[in-house]
C-alpha cells in the first residue's frame, strides 16, 4: 500500500473517531495534488437512510462511465443519492460504520432516502446488500 493510501485511510479513521467524540464537529479531508488537508466542518443534517451498492454495469448506470458531476467513480469515495437528496450533490456525507463519501452521482427517481455506494466489483456490490444506517450530511 502506498503512503498516500495509508494517509487517506488514517485520516478516515481520525474522521470517524472525531464524529463519535465531538458530536457536531467533524474533520474532513480534501485531496489536492497528493496532499491531504484537514478542514473544520459542521453537521448540517442527519437522517436514517437505506444504504446499497452499485457498479458501472450498463443495467445499473447510464451509457457513459461518468457520474452526475462528470467525474469517474472511485470505490471508497463515490456515492449516489436518491433524487429527494439531490441538494447534497457535490457535498460530503458520513455514513455510520462506513466513513466519509463524496456525493457525486444520482440514483433513479424511484428511490427515496437512499445512498448507493460505488463498488468496482459486481460481487462486492451484491455481497454488500441493503442496510439502514445513520447518515450525516456535512457542510462547511
Amino acid at each position: 500500500m502506498d503512503i498516500f493510501r495509508i494517509s487517506v485511510i488514517s485520516l478516515l479513521i481520525v474522521i470517524e473517531v472525531t464524529l463519535i467524540s465531538v458530536g457536531n464537529e467533524l474533520k474532513r479531508f480534501n485531496e489536492q495534488e497528493n496532499k491531504t488537508e484537514i478542514h473544520h466542518v459542521f453537521k448540517v443534517h442527519e437522517m436514517s437512510c437505506t444504504i446499497t451498492a452499485y457498479t458501472n454495469r450498463p443495467c445499473e448506470t447510464n451509457e457513459d462511465d461518468f457520474t452526475a458531476t462528470m467525474e469517474k467513480p472511485v470505490q471508497g469515495k463515490t456515492c449516489a443519492v436518491s433524487r429527494d437528496l439531490i441538494h447534497w450533490l457535490g457535498g460530503r456525507i458520513y455514513i455510520e460504520g462506513i466513513g466519509v463519501r463524496r456525493v457525486n452521482d444520482l440514483m433513479n427517481k424511484r428511490f427515496d432516502a437512499t445512498v448507493d455506494l460505488y463498488m468496482e466489483k459486481v460481487n462486492d456490490a451484491e455481497l454488500f446488500g441493503k442496510v439502514t444506517k445513520r447518515v450525516v450530511f456535512l457542510g462547511g
